[in-house]
């Protein structure tokens, strides 16, 4: 952890601080502290802070989850990145601090088109992005639909090809846990690809197992648990499962 931020503390800032159209501190949806707009028909929550050089973009961070909400970045790493970027913290719908829509909307050409939304809120031509997780993939899709719209665009950790991610993490389960690997693929037909076993395990059982998985070091997932419960904003889950009942899994 203290290596992966501190390559991204080196990096993102000479990345994303190359010029680009000239932005104006001045506009209303730039200036410091939280803002709240209605985009698409939802109340939508972000926070501005930090400074840069003249002509550098503001810096939108899309997080990941889904659903998970901008505050451990902005806690964590952003106060580094402030000191040489404009960072507009941003809560996607049903996220953090924005609004759950009671329509049940989240797919993600509208999720696209509320970041399209945001950028005319900021009234800058460009935009950079850092996408993490999930947020990787919604930065691509944006990028993609408004190429002309994004300066500079880092994916951290980034959700590019879920099946192909699937593969490589049920690697990762048999290679951290080979005797449950094992004992899978004898009471089945053969070896699991994707470890399905392993997701079906009952929760009181994965929930721990893969927690390890994904912290290694106990200590960072301390800081993170610590940083979002003092947020006061958990992850309610429904921005995620509206995703994967669209399909997200085959993305």
């Amino acid at each position: 952890m203290k290596h992966f931020l501190a390559l991204l503390l080196s990096t993102v800032p000479a990345i994303l601080a190359g010029q680009s159209a000239t932005t104006s501190a001045e506009a209303s949806g730039l200036r410091d502290g939280p803002h709240q707009v209605v985009i698409n028909n939802v109340r939508l929550w972000y926070r501005v802070a930090g400074r840069a050089a003249p002509g550098a973009p503001p810096v939108v961070f899309l997080h990941g989850g889904p659903g998970q909400g901008s505050y451990h970045f902005a806690a964590l790493v952003g106060p580094y990145l402030e000191h040489s970027l404009r960072m507009v913290y941003f809560d996607q719908r049903g996220s953090g601090n924005s609004e759950r829509p009671w329509t049940g909307e989240y797919s993600m050409a509208t999720l696209v088109e509320d970041i399209e939304g945001l950028r005319r809120e900021l009234g800058v031509p460009q935009i950079a992005l850092i996408g993490h997780s999930f947020g990787g993939a919604l930065a691509l899709e944006y990028a993609a639909a408004y190429p002309a719209r994004v300066a500079r665009l880092v994916i951290v950790s980034g959700m590019w090809s879920m099946p192909v991610l699937a593969r490589y993490q049920c690697e990762r389960i048999r290679t951290v846990y080979p005797a449950l690997a094992h004992a899978a693929d004898s009471a089945a037909t053969g070896p699991d690809d994707n470890c399905h076993w392993f997701w079906n395990l009952p929760e009181s059982r994965r929930t721990p197992l893969y927690e390890a998985l994904m912290f290694p070091d106990s200590t960072v997932h301390a800081r993170l648990d610590s940083t979002v419960a003092a947020s006061h904003l958990p992850n309610t889950g429904e921005l995620s499962a509206a995703l994967w009942r669209a399909g997200m899994s085959q993305y």
